[in-house]
């Protein structure tokens, strides 16, 4: 057992002699109250600052993990649902890949895929969407970065009893890219000039992650005649 004495916690003993080189009557016969006094504080004093027998120091709470920093080495997969604004198209639905590696400081290569299916004037139709880009980060603080990235596009529509088609183009994403706590947001605009025909949507992504280095990712795009949600996971390395 360790014993700490504070400013209050004098030795009985110690105190009694100190009195007792007074002389006086008066301490003589309050001897035995004073020590009393001071095994009472004692007491006190060792209660409030010793630890117990056969136990070392109390163990401070281990630290909360830090969130980690804006990500730009990670894969990830998602549920696709688009929301149709073109009369005769209905919703559809799909799988969507992306993979970001960071090949030089803040500079990283990018790919997306995405498989939707729905149907279009009662005829079924599949559509895949395919980007290959890079892009550079400019970091304005610690937690926000501007990016602008860009890159080559292909689609392919492959519509029952019509046919199918395929188109190449190009793509420009600026975008910023920043973290609230351990909250990662990407919000932007994306421009997509394919066969002649040029759009413009909004872009919005967020990721939390949820254990070591998984994140659940929830965002979508905004178009002037379409709308998408996807929901999925992502992974850091």
């Amino acid at each position: 057992m360790k014993i700490r004495y504070t400013t209050v916690c004098v030795p009985p003993m110690l105190l009694w002699a100190s009195l007792a080189t007074n002389k006086t009557t008066t301490i003589k016969m309050k001897t035995s109250s004073v020590s009393l006094l001071a095994a009472v504080l004692c007491t006190g004093a060792v209660q409030a600052g010793t630890t117990s027998v056969g136990k070392g120091p109390a163990l401070a709470p281990a630290p909360a993990p830090a969130c980690p920093d804006i990500s730009y080495n990670n894969v990830g997969a998602a549920w696709v649902h688009g929301f149709s604004g073109v009369d005769g198209v209905s919703d559809s639905n799909g799988v969507g890949l992306d993979a970001s590696f960071e090949v030089a400081p803040h500079f990283y290569l990018r790919s997306t895929g995405v498989w939707q299916t729905g149907d279009v004037s009662g005829a079924d139709f599949d559509f895949v969407g395919i980007t290959l880009g890079a892009g550079y980060a400019f970091p304005v603080a610690q937690n926000l970065h501007l990016v602008l990235e860009a890159g080559g596009a292909y689609d392919y529509i492959d519509v029952n009893d019509a046919g199918s088609n395929d188109d190449f183009g190009f793509y420009i994403f600026p975008h910023l890219r920043a973290k609230l706590g351990c909250l990662e947001i990407h919000a932007g605009a994306k421009y997509l000039s394919i066969d002649g025909e040029d759009t413009w949507e909004g872009v919005a992504n967020l990721y939390y992650p949820i254990v070591n280095n998984l994140d659940f990712a929830v965002g979508g795009g905004f178009g002037e005649d379409s709308q998408s949600l996807e929901v999925g996971l992502r992974y850091r390395f």
